[in-house]
């Protein structure tokens, strides 16, 4: 497949980034300003027989109209329903999407807001169409990574078939893994007969426990590898984290937070108090509240794209909190797959589903991990915190609000 235009594509990202910095984006102005361009990209045309806006077929209510209709050979091949760049997809959104394919007999489609990406595949499985279509979840501004992926969504890549192998191939990898998980506990009791003959039996139960959670994480991580294709970083890149792609997750309940402040077990400090240079510099990466989980156990945070070793890493922690609420010294930045190797054991199955070949590490110094007594807020019209921010531990120690920390993006 010939590859997407690498201008238009960072032209597309700068301009992303610049509209996020708005207080509203309707869907108008998604579908104008974002949309379009992403439809130039991939080389679909406003030619009517090949798209159609506001696409109602006969089947689906009057008022009901699917933004964008991709057509082949006169049948609609992909649907696109767009929401607005300052809204959340949400699972109404993607029961809508799997409705109007639907009624309209498509098989794929696309769900964005012009800055999270999601394809889903509709096709029936067994005389009926699922209600898990997720095929992969992708951040816009990491348009340039995905490129190879992007193709096959392309006019050409999908007028010639190559959706459905891509699609096939990601659920058959995830079908494994699922079976795996299923099966764990008798293929661990065939096999434990086996090993005691040489090993306790408590040791050799562990081990073997252990050896099969490392394959069920190494599926994972070649899941995740399937769309995650392995690039050089161009010097010029802005670093970038993903916050609403699903990085962590703890299962800590939100019934456990209270007025008293989070419950995450750290050393609690007034920012007044901490310890630093002033000419410092500080990397501030967003994480919703059960990213902490993470941090807590590893002392680090990933994955991310991060140019350089800053002095600090704060974290500007999402709903309910929505400040700036954690802080520690960073001891190094390591590449992602060095991570994996030495934490394996450590790590939880949920903690890889976002794990990135391509990202780094960031490990933090656990003497130095502390919540922020009085965390830095946004106010009401402030920005939050997209991506990552650069500051000085000079203007972290003494700033009241978001803005204060003046970022250099």
């Amino acid at each position: 497949m010939e590859p997407l235009d690498v201008h238009k594509i960072r032209l597309y990202v700068k301009r992303l980034r610049e509209m996020l910095q708005r207080e509203e984006v309707s869907e108008a102005d998604t579908n104008l300003h974002l949309i379009t361009d992403l439809l130039s990209i991939l080389r679909w045309t406003r030619n009517p027989d090949e798209m159609s806006m506001d696409y109602n077929p006969k089947d689906m209510g009057k008022k009901d109209k699917v933004d964008f209709a991709l057509f082949h050979e006169g049948e609609p091949i992909l649907l696109i329903e767009v929401k607005a760049l300052s809204k959340d997809l949400t699972d109404e959104n993607r029961g809508q999407l799997r409705r109007y394919c639907r009624v309209s007999y498509t098989n794929f489609g696309v769900l964005t807001n012009g800055h999270h990406f999601e394809l889903h595949d509709t096709r029936q499985v067994k005389g009926r169409r699922p209600d898990d279509t997720l095929i992969f979840a992708i951040d816009l501004l990491e348009l340039e990574r995905y490129e190879p992926v992007m193709r096959f969504i392309s006019s050409g890549a999908v007028s010639s078939g190559s959706l459905p192998v891509l699609c096939d191939r990601i659920k058959q990898n995830r079908e494994l893994v699922s079976k795996f998980q299923e099966h764990k506990a008798r293929l661990s009791d065939d096999i434990l007969p086996s090993i005691e003959v040489f090993t306790p039996s408590p040791i050799a139960k562990r081990r073997l426990d252990q050896t099969m959670d490392n394959i069920i994480v190494d599926l994972m991580i070649h899941d995740l590898e399937l769309v995650a294709v392995d690039r050089e970083e161009p010097e010029e890149r802005i670093p970038e984290s993903d916050l609403d792609h699903p990085a962590w997750f703890s299962g800590l309940p939100t019934s456990d937070w209270t007025d008293k402040g989070p419950p995450w077990g750290m050393p609690t400090t007034s920012s007044s108090k901490l310890e630093g240079i002033e000419d410092e510099t500080v990397a501030i990466f967003p994480t919703t509240p059960s990213g902490v989980d993470f941090i807590v156990r590893h002392c680090a945070w990933g994955w991310v794209r991060i140019k350089g070793t800053p002095d600090w890493i704060a974290f500007y922690v999402t709903r309910p909190y929505s400040s700036v609420h954690i802080i520690g010294r960073v001891k190094e930045v390591v590449h992602s797959t060095t991570f994996i190797n030495e934490h394996r054991e450590s790590l939880k199955q949920e903690d890889v589903w976002s794990y990135d070949p391509n990202k780094k590490v960031v490990l933090i110094d656990r003497e130095t991990l502390t919540v922020i007594a009085n965390p830095i807020k946004r106010t009401g019209r402030d920005y939050h915190v997209q991506g990552q921010w650069r500051t000085t531990f000079g203007l972290l120690r003494t700033a009241k609000i978001l803005k204060q920390l003046r970022p250099s993006r």
